[in-house]
């Protein structure tokens, strides 16, 4: 097979992998903590801006120093869609320093279709995408956190190599300064993954290395410098205290989730044809050398268990603070798991004595990248969200409505916007939409950007096949569990409603399996229910339950409405969303369950249940 033709298959592979990803950006708009960040420099101009988010809120100060030159303080659209653009291509290029490092003496074009490849991979399985690259806030605390993780990476592995010292020392601190004033999770893997590089030096060349040092006294000085941000303690106030046991039981936790979360993503067949891929390129046409230091084995041995600890270490404050994996932490986790596993594999080739001839390399790595871009076609991950997207129109409709609204929203003479929901919601871009309480923190913000009193959405539901109405009345609502609660002592829409009081806390639950549920690549729930309390005080919560077949539970929320102050003697509408940002929650055989929970001493009554899915 010539070499041009080679070339052009790996063009045309890699185009079809990366740039679904880079189409969708064009689509991409701003919500939740967008107009937060315009919001503040605009009010109070850039610096002031820094110090009420280091005196307030966050220790963060390398990423609310980037958000806060947020397009939407420049009141541009077009910049929003650029960046995760210019995200995209940034993640590219830091993948291509690392694979130009590992296939030292390849072809140029060889680096690049394996950087598509790699990177392709990452986005396809990222835990979430929208959060990962499309949403700024997520995407610039965490995603460019990795980005300069890599590189800092990267120079070290290849420190031997680098001539001019003070620019290697320089560049690297910054590296550390800007990871560091990231985000917690990335500083902790940063600081771990030096700490691990200097025990290496010290068992290998029995030396404690300065300069390793010197990059560690670092990392503790940025990472006093944010954990002792006044606005930490503000934002943490209900995350758990210190304490000796439950920092024990973190660990022990962190270890076993670094296990689980390594098997679960080394057993999928992307990671397998990969690593098939670099050692099919890894081994064409080399010459091997027949005997295999000693420190080589030690290299690997330190690489494994340097993998497992970072992933721990990953997961860790996501266990300490929320209790649970947290999506946009996991995606730090398998950054890490991806780059350090080819890492790995780079190792691990030394010890392979293969040698392809390079026609045969060639034919197999251009079939092989066919099946590779099959898999993330027909698989249920992120590439198959976004091409979904597109070739539904998703997309189109989105950027439309979504044009149409802004518009509406700025010519508007009114004060008070009541915006209504899109009919098409691109799950690989869409973030969040507007709340439906205008008193919402994030719809202050949206509606002090546009110069309004108040924005507020109303939820009409997209898809009709997609929402379940239990009005108490027909037969359906008799078939759901806990339908002895149907009464017709009161109702909105008569005859019936549910009654719930101290002795019967729990509504009728709806139930169902998820792929009964007739619309696709939904994150996001819906529930809406009418409630008569003839008290104004109630203590009650929308709950929303994730089973697995066995109906064993994985996830549960509840959203509180408790009020001393409730309107009293009428009915009231009562809106929430649930979202399923954890694509292990989606799986098609677990069940949903959805119920009104009256922790209250009143009796309340509960008509025209809506669950809706988008």
């Amino acid at each position: 097979m010539k070499e041009n033709f080679v070339k052009v298959w790996f063009g045309i592979i890699s185009g079809l992998i990366i740039l679904p990803f880079l189409f969708v950006a064009f689509f991409n708009y701003p919500s939740a903590d967008d107009f937060v960040f315009a919001y503040k420099v605009k009010s109070m101009g850039f610096f002031q801006a820094q110090y009420d988010w280091y005196v307030h809120w966050t220790g963060r100060f390398f990423s609310t120093f980037i958000l806060s030159l947020h397009p939407l303080v420049f009141n541009s659209n077009l910049l929003y869609k650029l960046y995760a653009i210019t995200l995209i291509l940034l993640t590219l290029h830091a993948i291509y320093r690392f694979v130009k490092l590992i296939f030292n003496n390849k072809p140029t074009y060889v680096v690049l279709f394996f950087t598509c490849l790699l990177t392709g991979v990452y986005l396809n399985n990222m835990p979430i995408l929208v959060q990962g690259i499309y949403w700024m806030p997520g995407a610039i605390t965490y995603q460019l956190a990795n980005i300069l993780l890599l590189h800092f990476f990267v120079n070290i592995i290849n420190d031997n190599k680098n001539i001019n010292r003070w620019k290697y020392y320089i560049l690297n601190a910054i590296f550390i300064i800007a990871i560091c004033g990231s985000n917690e999770t990335s500083m902790v893997v940063v600081f771990v993954g030096l700490i691990l590089f200097l025990f290496y030096k010290f068992i290998i060349n029995k030396i404690i290395s300065k300069k390793l040092m010197f990059f560690i006294s670092i990392v503790i000085v940025c990472s006093t410098i944010v954990l002792v941000a006044p606005g930490n303690f503000i934002r943490n106030n209900s995350f758990n205290e210190v304490d000796l046991m439950l920092l024990v039981n973190i660990i022990l936790q962190s270890f076993y989730e670094g296990i689980q979360l390594f098997i679960s993503w080394w057993l999928s067949w992307e990671i397998f044809i990969l690593s098939f891929l670099f050692i099919v390129i890894k081994n064409q046409s080399i010459i091997k050398i027949p005997q295999i230091r000693k420190t080589r084995w030690l290299v690997v041995v330190f690489v494994i268990i340097s993998l497992f600890l970072m992933i721990a270490a990953s997961v860790s404050l996501s266990l300490w603070y929320g209790g649970e994996l947290l999506p946009r932490a996991l995606n730090v986790s398998y950054w890490i798991f991806l780059i350090g596993w080819i890492f790995l594999l780079s190792n691990l080739n030394e010890f392979i004595s293969i040698n392809l001839k390079a026609n045969i390399s060639r034919n197999v790595i251009t079939a092989t990248s066919f099946i590779i871009l099959s898999v993330f076609i027909i698989s249920k991950n992120n590439y198959n969200l976004t091409i979904s997207d597109i070739l539904s129109s998703k997309v189109f409709t989105y950027r439309k409505e979504m044009n149409n609204r802004q518009s509406i929203i700025e010519k508007s003479s009114k004060s008070r916007i009541s915006t209504p929901s899109l009919s098409a919601y691109p799950n690989s871009v869409f973030y969040l939409e507007p709340s439906y309480n205008g008193e919402d923190y994030f719809n202050k913000k949206m509606a002090v950007f546009y110069k309004k009193h108040t924005i507020k959405l109303n939820f009409i539901p997209s898809k009709l096949d997609a929402t379940y109405n239990v009005n108490m009345d027909d037969e359906y609502s008799y078939s759901l569990q806990n339908n002895h609660t149907i009464t017709n002592e009161a109702a909105l829409s008569k005859p019936n409603s549910c009654l719930l009081s101290p002795q019967q806390q729990y509504s009728v639950i709806f139930q169902e399996k998820i792929y009964k549920i007739n619309t696709e690549n939904f994150k996001t729930a819906y529930i809406s229910a009418n409630i008569y309390s003839s008290s104004d005080t109630v203590d009650l919560a929308v709950v929303f339950i994730v089973e697995n077949r066995k109906n064993e539970l994985i996830k549960w929320q509840g959203k509180d409405i408790v009020s001393t102050k409730y309107k009293a003697n009428k009915w009231n509408k009562e809106e929430v969303f649930f979202y399923l940002d954890d694509r292990k929650l989606l799986n098609k055989y677990n069940i949903i369950k959805a119920y009104i929970w009256n922790r209250g001493q009143n009796e309340v009554y509960i008509d025209d249940l809506v669950i809706s899915f988008f």
